[in-house]
């Protein structure tokens, strides 16, 4: 059996865990520069549109930005397995956590929401332990007890307050 780290990972798409941040803030800046005259069109459309709407626009803008930084000949040595692994990564950040995410706005307030995303590290860190058999130090262990703690700690004191109101 294979055992691969998350840096293999990252590693064999080419792109690197700074390409695969690059990605992610590439696809809502494009999003936030949209004219005030597509604002009506986006406000009406579902959020698997305008999910699916970041995925491209980041992908066309990082595309562009490596072909600018290192040039053509890079992207078509990069070859399928890294595109499709790059497309699976932009399917799974962007066209399915982002629209549930917007689905858990819709039901929750924004300030209960928002609190649920300091769980990822503790995922990433549970995840990685799972299926690349990666070992973590105690302080990793601690700082998520220390998110757990803060997690449960806010919604304590959230549902406190909302019950003033």
């Amino acid at each position: 059996m294979v055992k691969l780290s998350s840096r293999d990972i990252f590693t064999s798409l080419g792109i690197g865990v700074f390409g695969f941040f690059l990605y992610q803030i590439l696809s809502f800046s494009a999003l936030a520069r949209i004219p005030a005259s597509m604002n009506a069109v986006l406000v009406s459309s579902s959020v698997v549109f305008i999910a699916l709407l970041a995925l491209f626009s980041g992908a066309v803008m990082l595309a562009t930005l490596t072909a600018i930084t290192v040039g053509f000949t890079e992207i078509i040595i990069a070859g399928w397995s890294n595109f499709l692994l790059m497309v699976f990564l932009g399917l799974t950040m962007i066209g399915i956590a982002y629209p549930l995410w917007f689905i858990c706005l819709k039901r929750l307030p924004a300030s209960h929401a928002s609190i649920y995303i300091y769980l990822t590290p503790v995922f990433a860190v549970v995840l990685s332990l799972i299926i690349l058999h990666e070992r973590f130090s105690w302080l990793f262990w601690v700082g998520g007890v220390f998110i757990l703690a803060g997690i449960i700690i806010t919604n304590k004191f959230a549902s406190g307050r909302s019950s003033n109101y």
